[in-house]
């Protein structure tokens, strides 16, 4: 990978954010259902593709928390209710809007940075399902759905292997 961009770097970076959010909000970092998500997500994105994968995470997010996080990952100050974040943390079946976030953070980074070209106007600010959406719709409709995998997945893969060290329950824990 380009000096322009460091996957692993930016797996780092994001999932330490989203620590300090779980941290400011919930005063703990734990939180089993990102370990959960992160590691399906990339082989989810493999297997069916960028566009569906980020459509059936879109399907299953909470639209109130994916903006706020997105605002954390970005450096902003965000406005997280801590019932919304425990429930995602916490609850069965939950834990996707947290790894939407993590991946709209890196297709955002990568806009940013040009490497989505002609996407990269439609993939700089994402936040929102809407935002989202045309990204993808970008992505596909300029052909760049495949390159965008191939740039994302050392970076989702870190992911998976950086949440599950911080945050798999392990046997010890229970």
């Amino acid at each position: 990978m380009s000096a322009l961009y460091d996957p692993e770097a930016l797996a780092i970076e994001a999932v330490l954010k989203l620590d300090e959010v779980l941290k400011n909000t919930l005063g703990a970092t734990k939180c089993k259902s990102l370990a959960r998500r992160a590691s399906e997500l990339p082989q989810l994105v493999s297997q069916a593709g960028l566009l569906q994968a980020t459509l059936f995470y879109l399907s299953k997010s909470d639209d109130k928390l994916l903006p706020e996080l997105a605002k954390a990952l970005r450096g902003g100050k965000p406005s997280i209710e801590k019932k919304s974040l425990e429930d995602e943390c916490g609850k069965e079946g939950k834990g996707y809007t947290l790894g939407l976030a993590l991946l709209s953070y890196a297709l955002t980074q990568l806009a940013e940075k040009g490497l989505l070209s002609a996407a990269s106007e439609e993939c700089k600010s994402l936040g929102d399902p809407r935002s989202i959406a045309k990204c993808l719709l970008s992505l596909r409709e300029n052909r760049l759905e495949l390159s965008a995998e191939k740039l994302l997945e050392p970076y989702l893969n870190a992911v998976k292997r950086l949440a599950d060290a911080l945050h798999r329950e392990r046997e010890q824990e229970r």
